[in-house]
């Protein structure tokens, strides 16, 4: 395994809770008129909320998600739905450089059962 995909703690840091917004669900807040990102960043601040939760930005934006990060003091989390082991290894080096707390890996299909989970 890669070292860059070990996950690295500081026992500097102070343990805090952290409460986090899912962008997804900042969609069609403005009388039915998607907000911009830097407009939810700001709602999310404004709300109170530590950071955010979603899907990794395309690289070419993910200078501007930093950039929003960093400005609004926030943490992130990451979601996924890997179908595979390479699919979930791909994800983990795209997001090496990327400043995330963690990566919440989800079953894709939860009414999936038996060989149909391991056989995609």
């Amino acid at each position: 395994m890669s070292s860059k995909l070990l996950a690295k703690v500081s026992s500097d840091e102070v343990p805090r809770l952290e409460v986090q917004q899912a962008m997804l669900s900042m969609k069609y807040w403005n009388n039915n008129k998607e907000w911009t990102l830097e407009e939810k960043f700001d709602h999310i601040a404004e709300a109170g909320f530590t950071g955010i939760f979603g899907a990794l930005p395309e690289s070419g934006e993910q200078k501007l998600w930093r950039n929003l990060l960093e400005r609004s003091s926030f943490t992130s989390g990451l979601e996924s739905f890997p179908v595979s082991g390479e699919q979930l290894t791909s994800l983990l080096e795209q997001s090496s450089d990327y400043p995330a707390l963690y990566i919440n890996a989800q079953v894709p299909d939860v009414f999936c059962v038996g060989d149909n989970i391991t056989f995609r």
